[in-house]
């Protein structure tokens, strides 16, 4: 009995381990890029990716060498879903260069997507030092500026059954309503109050492990 509760308790953890996100790095065209696999997006959110609003998931993708930032980059995935042809444009932006548009004709298909993003050109392998390097990606979804944070802050105070607390107040359950929405508000509250400059209902910070560029050849 033991031994089978000790092989249920493996595989539990084999699959929390195989449900991590993962940064796989690449090199095409003289360039470093990656890929993220297995990203543990929002639940909700393929009922988000059919309101009709854009879906944008921000991504930095800092470079380090010794535990020092050699470079960082930028890439952007946005979903837009048309009501009327109902269908969502995926495109694929990095470094401020659109890279790829993609039209996808159900939910399943974008969260193909995403569950599988490459990344590519992000660094000139010139850059990367040789002995060792390390990717870390930061990932926000649909963020919110710290100035329109405010208005959307002083608007939820005047129109919903949230109550605002003072900054201080945040992360308690002081004036928390148990809707969904009220939820999302005050995890954006919460790091609104530590003075962010972006604040985001879901966000995610990955690290890959070492890697060798003179390993990674070419494709």
């Amino acid at each position: 009995m033991r031994s089978f509760a000790a092989l249920v308790l493996l595989m539990v953890l084999a699959s929390e381990i195989a449900a991590a996100t993962e940064l796989t790095p690449f090199v095409k065209d003289q360039r470093l890029g990656v890929v993220i696999r297995t990203l543990g997006l929002p639940a909700t959110l393929p009922k988000d990716l059919v309101s009709g609003l854009t879906n944008r998931l921000l991504i930095r993708v800092a470079l380090i060498a010794k535990s020092r930032l050699v470079d960082q980059a930028t890439a952007e995935v946005a979903v837009k879903y048309d009501l009327w042809d109902e269908n969502f444009a995926v495109t694929l932006t990095v470094n401020g260069v659109v890279v790829s548009a993609r039209t996808c004709s159900n939910v399943t298909e974008v969260q193909a997507i995403l569950a599988d993003m490459r990344l590519p050109g992000l660094f000139a392998r010139s850059e990367v030092p040789g002995g060792g390097a390390m990717l870390r990606a930061e990932m926000l979804l649909n963020p919110i500026e710290r100035e329109r944070m405010a208005a959307i802050r002083k608007w939820v105070a005047e129109n919903s059954t949230y109550t605002p607390s003072d900054t201080d107040g945040f992360g308690s359950e002081k004036g928390v309503a148990s809707s969904r929405s009220n939820a999302i508000f005050n995890r954006i509250f919460e790091q609104y109050s530590q003075g962010m400059d972006l604040v985001a209902a879901w966000k995610e910070t990955v690290t890959s492990k070492p890697f060798n560029i003179e390993e990674l050849g070419s494709e």
